[in-house]
């Protein structure tokens, strides 16, 4: 292993790989991979990310005695590109939050990183939304039926209020389900 004051390189397998000091823990240093080293002891080691539910990682620091939870993706971030502005979160662009490639991440707003999930299908909509009330084939039912039948008979109909017919009509909702054409 060689170190500068905010580099460090390993030789694992034959390959060389740099890591960067996370900015505010003296003893911990990430590489663009997401692997995170801890100097505390004589002995570098590699140190195992812990896998929340939802699939991101993390691992425990400790600085001047305590101990803090910090999320790889963040740690990549810090070292290797700079902190966030207060508004913005960290990207996985291809959505996989286990995947800490430097390649992968960056800064961002919540809006992008919505986009992101629409983009890489992790957004769950229609049928897929917990929320859903009606079927897609109420809603092109719906769409038929719009302007001929009152929202509020609509609504008694299929069971949800005038609003949600209107919407669902209109492709405010369910925009993404298109009518077919049988002409």
């Amino acid at each position: 292993m060689i170190a500068s004051e905010n580099k460090i390189f390993s030789t694992v397998n034959k390959t060389r790989t740099e890591f960067r000091r996370i900015p505010g823990y003296k003893d911990y240093w990430v590489s663009a991979n997401g692997e995170i080293i801890s100097t505390k002891k004589n002995n570098p080691i590699i140190m195992k990310p812990i896998s929340a539910k939802d699939g991101h990682m993390y691992v425990f620091l400790y600085s001047n005695g305590n101990m803090k939870k910090m999320w790889v993706h963040r740690a990549v971030l810090y070292a290797w590109d700079r902190s966030p502005k207060y508004y913005e979160e960290c990207r996985h662009l291809n959505d996989i939050p286990y995947d800490n490639r430097l390649g992968n991440l960056c800064w961002g707003t919540r809006e992008e990183n919505l986009n992101d999930r629409r983009i890489n299908n992790g957004l769950p909509v229609g049928e897929k939304s917990g929320t859903c009330k009606l079927t897609e084939k109420q809603v092109l039912e719906i769409r038929k039926e719009y302007g001929k039948t009152s929202l509020r008979k609509l609504g008694e109909k299929y069971g949800v209020s005038h609003t949600a017919i209107r919407r669902a009509a209109l492709g405010i909702k369910w925009s993404y389900l298109k009518e077919e054409n049988n002409a």
